[in-house]
């Protein structure tokens, strides 16, 4: 089997340490400086996705540990020649292994124990020679390990020392042929070696994959070998591990690996009570203590979720508010325009009128004044006419009383025809004025 060579820039958990909250990871002085965006302070997780954030937690088991008794040497390579083989530094506290294969032989030795290697093994050299020889003896190692509990012990170490780029990233390449060969991998084989490969593979996958194994498929003989327990543990391995090599080989961010251990490995119920939540931190036992923590946070995620949304809402009514507000404003405003607009005709309406009226009242003075001369003319005209007809009249009348009838009629024929020729000079005025 060939293993996907990893980027000449791989990201690290630490390098020299554990990585906690809001401290980065120090690099190796000989190892490329990775500049991977899974450096930022870690949050607590709002789902097991990669790049979501999260609140601040510690990383799981990167720190060593206290000293812990060396294991036995199960397992361990066979006798060859001192003069030609390097020879690892033992001592009471600290491992320090020479060669890679040393290293995976004295990790599958001690059966999934914590590994306390020295802070700095950069003396640890990966000779290509032996890739071979290491991938052999590997997968011979690892069909043993039906629990997953070596890889994340390695990796978990390899997160923690000092190392030479080459040597970290073959180191990772066995891990990865080991969780490969398990029968939890089997059917993701393709996206464990290509992260971006579709579907896609997320530590839930894992998971779920974990429920399906069977006890055949792990080499036990009986049901009752492969207990409940056994396959809790299982799980947990498997996801941890699949988590550590995505972090320091694919480079995905430390917030999707808190996120990651938080809903799946660190997934204890929150104690009923401050008493027990107080005696499991001080307990000692990391898993549980941090479970503790992420069930802390995420309640106190979810109550800032919970106030985030109540004042998103209050806004959002807000805003809402102030739209119709708005809205009214603008309608008013056009509504006013309207009225202002109607007022200025009714403006300009009242001000022809009152020019017309001053034109009316102008002219009617001056037919006034030209009624007061046209009646005073006639009235003298009427007048006189009428006195000289009724001096015309008299002088019939005189006639006729003296029985002069020829002078008579010529008076009153002369007096009724100047009346005539008035009455008709007064109609042909009217007419006119009219």
């Amino acid at each position: 089997m060939t293993t996907e060579q990893e980027p000449e820039a791989a990201p690290e958990i630490s390098a020299a340490g554990p990585v906690t909250a809001g401290q980065p990871a120090k690099e190796p002085a000989d190892v490329p400086a990775p500049g991977s965006p899974g450096q930022a302070p870690m949050h607590a997780p709002a789902a097991a996705e990669p790049g979501r954030a999260s609140e601040p937690v510690a990383a799981h088991a990167t720190a060593p540990g206290p000293p812990e008794a060396e294991p036995p040497a199960i397992g361990q390579p066979e006798a060859t020649d001192p003069k030609t083989q390097p020879t690892a530094r033992k001592s009471s506290i600290r491992f320090t292994p020479m060669t890679v294969l040393e290293l995976i032989e004295h990790a599958y030795a001690g059966g999934g124990k914590k590994l306390s290697l020295a802070a700095d093994v950069t003396n640890l050299e990966a000779d290509a020679s032996q890739a071979e020889t290491e991938m052999h003896q590997l997968r011979k190692l690892a069909a043993s390990d039906r629990l997953l509990a070596v890889p994340p012990q390695v990796l978990i170490a390899l997160a923690s020392v000092k190392i030479k780029y080459t040597a970290r990233r073959r180191i990772l390449e066995l891990m990865l042929a080991a969780l490969a060969d398990h029968p939890v991998f089997l059917a993701y084989r393709k996206q464990l070696f290509e992260p971006d490969a579709e579907p896609k593979l997320d530590a839930r996958n894992v998971s779920d994959a974990t429920q399906v194994v069977t006890y055949l498929a792990l080499g036990y003989k009986e049901s009752r070998s492969f207990t409940a327990d056994n396959r809790d543990k299982m799980r947990v391995n498997a996801v941890m591990s699949f988590a550590l090599l995505r972090v320091l080989r694919d480079r995905w961010p430390i917030e999707w690996f808190a996120a990651t251990l938080s809903a799946l490995v660190w997934n204890a119920p929150a104690a009923e009570t401050a008493q027990e939540a107080v005696a499991v931190l001080v307990s000692g036992q990391r898993g549980d203590a941090l479970s503790q923590l992420a069930r802390h946070f995420e309640g106190k995620l979810a109550e800032a979720s919970r106030k985030l949304q109540e004042t998103e809402g209050t806004a959002a009514f807000r805003a809402r508010q102030a739209s119709l507000a708005e809205e009214q404003q603008r309608a008013l405003s056009a509504e006013l325009g309207v009225e202002r607009q109607r007022v200025a005709d009714l403006t300009r309406q009242v001000v022809a009128l009152k020019e017309s009226l001053e034109a009316e009242h102008s002219n009617r003075d001056v037919d006034h004044s030209h009624h007061v001369d046209d009646y005073e003319t006639l009235r003298t005209l009427v007048l006189r006419n009428l006195s000289e007809q009724a001096d015309l009249l008299a002088d019939g009348l005189h006639a006729l009383r003296h029985d002069r009838l020829a002078v008579a009629d010529e008076f009153v024929d002369r007096a009724l025809t100047a009346i005539k020729k008035e009455v008709a000079r007064v109609r042909e005025m009217d007419k006119y004025r009219l």
